[in-house]
């Protein structure tokens, strides 16, 4: 093997060298990123856990602020059952009694301080249906009692929500409601009957706020689903049921039925004594609930940092690996841009030079001839076009000489036709005023013999009057007179036909006038309808659109995708746009996804959706069958704190994976495993 066929060789390994450190730096710098992005994942999830935490920190100390308010004003005034409605409560009613001359009718309130219950078993019950909100509300007659009751609200409200103020018109008598009261059975009664309430104002306001005439108190959930799940067995005017526990059950065919969180009674016929209890049981929970929390945050603040620990030294490697990638980037271009080796073959070469001189001769003396050939050709050429532009020369004055002779023929063929033209008009104008000649003298002759016949009648009548006027004035005035007199003749009806008609007339043209004017006042009303609704609509479908948008995007920030929503309305099309991993893999289609990543964007539309729209029930199946661990747990988390935020609705979540880290407050209902028959 030569020397030159050796570093041939050798240049060849250290290419494939370098490659194989190439690959294996990527790989390596790959790996270290996939970390970090990891790293950075989980850091970005457990700060969102801990701002979370913060959070929820926060808001037990201010309930645990709340209660303990509460508390020292129950203390301090003990027996003051106004004081569980809110401490400023009886600020509330002293300036009420002192401002009372100023209303025209004393509001009343808080509600639940009027009411009170026959059977003190029914307390939570009536309370989750009637709801706190309501039992601390205040009743009014009308605005202006509503606008004082306000500024006394904000003059001695020291924080917290104010109550709700209703206004409507004040009876001194009780509505009667025996038509629409629910007909309970015996182990039963309606919640109207359970109350005592002696001020009807009270008790009207309650009945028109929640119509408790027609609920059902019913002692278990078990008598609830007898009576209310079949319509046969629902009692008459019965609206709704409320079991002892406060769970709610609507009646077939609509039946459906709503589980209470309201499982202890605050307001109706409890003790200030009790209610202290409560409150300092209530404080410790709290306080126990806020150091829980607080040992959580501490744990996650001290991962976060070990985390953070992890992520600067990857991203310290990953500097390092890109050094050495570009010093080996480098080294193997240098490499390649070094010229290869090659063997050289003197006598090989000196062949192809003989052969090539060869072939150049042959060439050569093939472009002579070609070019004396060419010469030919050129000069046949020039001799052609001198005798090509004689012939054009001699065609051209030809041909003008043709145009001049044709443009002489036309003219007179011009002149020839209208030469005949006018002599067959004058012969037929002559032939048409001789006609007409003979006609004027055969009328002539004929109005002379009647001038004379009726010259010698006017003669026999009388002399002659002289007059300026000419007949034929006089002749018009004759037969217009005498067209006005038959007018007259035919039209004249009676005068009391005539009043009569014409009375008829106006009053149908008022009629009809008003008509219109109203019909023009409605079409100028509607025209507003239209517009202020059409305006609506689109405000309306811009917020609508511009929200779902803006969820999205927010939801998969969560993953730290970048995505976006195009709605067309106009064209009625939808297109998603998704980047996951911060542009990783670039703009790209759903499809082209990864099975967790597309059930994440699909979850991630369907949540934007359900921002904008409200179902009694929403179902999701399989969901999180293709997810990561960390996606999954990201999206479970979602979709119950949106549950969590719509406790009047229900959701039901069906997934073939484990959920045993899910909180013990939800509700899992795990089926039984299939039944599998082995061949």
């Amino acid at each position: 093997m030569t020397r030159v066929e050796q570093e041939k060789m050798q240049r060849l390994r250290d290419l494939n060298d370098m490659n194989d450190k190439m690959r294996g730096m990527e790989d390596h710098l790959q790996t270290c990123r996939n970390d970090l992005y990891q790293i950075t994942s989980d850091v970005a999830r457990r700060d969102e856990e801990k701002q979370s935490l913060r959070r929820d920190i926060s808001q037990i100390e201010s309930q645990i602020n709340s209660e303990k308010n509460s508390l020292n004003a129950l203390k301090n005034e003990s027996g003051n059952t106004l004081l569980l409605y809110g401490r400023d409560i009886p600020k509330v009613k002293q300036m009420i009694e002192q401002y009372k001359n100023k209303f025209s009718h004393v509001p009343r309130g808080p509600l639940g301080s009027y009411i009170k219950l026959k059977d003190k078993k029914w307390a939570v019950a009536v309370e989750s249906f009637l709801t706190p909100g309501l039992l601390g509300s205040f009743t009014v007659d009308n605005k202006n009692d509503n606008q004082l009751l306000m500024q006394i609200f904000n003059q001695v409200w020291t924080g917290g929500r104010k109550p709700t103020i209703i206004t409507s018109n004040f009876f001194n008598k009780k509505h009667d409601v025996s038509q629409n009261l629910v007909n309970a059975p015996p182990d039963c009664v309606g919640l109207y009957n359970v109350l005592e309430i002696d001020d009807p104002v009270v008790a009207n306001c309650i009945v028109d706020q929640m119509a408790i005439e027609g609920i059902l108190l019913i002692p278990s959930n078990e008598r609830a689903m007898q009576l209310l799940s079949n319509a046969a067995h629902v009692p008459r005017n019965c609206r709704q049921g409320v079991t002892v526990k406060g769970d709610k059950y609507f009646p077939d065919p609509n039946y459906k039925t709503y589980g209470s969180r309201y499982h202890r009674a605050q307001y109706l016929q409890v003790d200030t004594k009790e209610h202290i209890i409560q409150l300092e049981c209530n404080i410790k929970e709290l306080a126990k609930k806020k150091e829980n929390i607080a040992i959580q945050f501490n744990s996650i603040s001290k991962d976060i940092g070990e985390q953070e620990a992890k992520k600067k030294q990857l991203e310290d490697k990953i500097k390092k690996l890109n050094s050495a990638r570009s010093e080996i980037r480098r080294q193997l271009e240098e490499l390649k841009a070094t010229a290869e080796p090659e063997v050289a073959n003197v006598e090989l070469l000196e062949g192809e030079l003989v052969q090539i001189r060869n072939v150049l001769q042959e060439k050569t003396a093939e472009i002579g001839r070609i070019e004396e050939d060419l010469k030919e050709i050129k000069a046949k050429i020039a001799e052609n076009e001198d005798k090509l532009n004689r012939l054009k020369e001699s065609n051209s004055s030809l041909q003008d000489r043709m145009k001049s002779l044709e443009s002489q023929i036309n003219e007179e063929k011009v002149r020839q036709r209208e030469i005949a033209t006018g002599d067959e008009f004058d012969k037929r104008r002559a032939k048409e005023l001789q006609q007409k000649l003979n006609e004027a003298r055969s009328q002539m002759v004929l109005k002379q013999s009647k001038l004379s016949q009726y010259t010698e009648q006017a003669e026999s009548v009388g002399e002659r009057q002289e007059t300026v006027r000419k007949v034929p004035e006089i002749v018009a005035e004759i037969d217009q007179l005498e067209k006005s007199v038959r007018k007259i003749e035919t039209d004249t009806e009676n005068t009391e036909e005539l009043t009569q008609k014409y009375h008829q007339m106006v009053d149908k043209y008022s009629t009809v006038s008003n008509m219109l004017t109203s019909l023009n006042d409605d079409i100028s009303e509607l025209n507003v309808a239209i517009e202020k609704r059409s305006r609506h609509y689109k405000l309306t479908e811009t917020y609508f659109v511009t929200y779902i948008k803006h969820s999205f995007k927010k939801i998969m920030e969560v993953r730290q995708f970048e995505g976006s929503i195009n709605i067309d309305m106009k064209d009625k099309k939808l297109e998603l746009k998704v980047i996951p991993q911060h542009g990783s893999q670039g703009l790209t289609a759903t499809s082209n996804l990864s099975g967790g990543e597309r059930s994440f964007s699909t979850v991630a539309f369907l949540y934007s959706l359900w921002q904008c729209m409200e179902f009694p029930f929403y179902f999701l199946d399989e969901f999180d069958v293709y997810m990561d661990k960390l996606n999954r747990t990201k999206v479970i988390e979602i979709l119950l704190h949106h549950a969590e935020n719509h406790s009047d609705l229900q959701f039901v979540f069906l997934t073939p994976q484990d959920v045993s880290f899910i909180k013990k407050n939800v509700a899992i209902l795990r089926l039984q495993d299939p039944e599998r028959n082995n061949v």
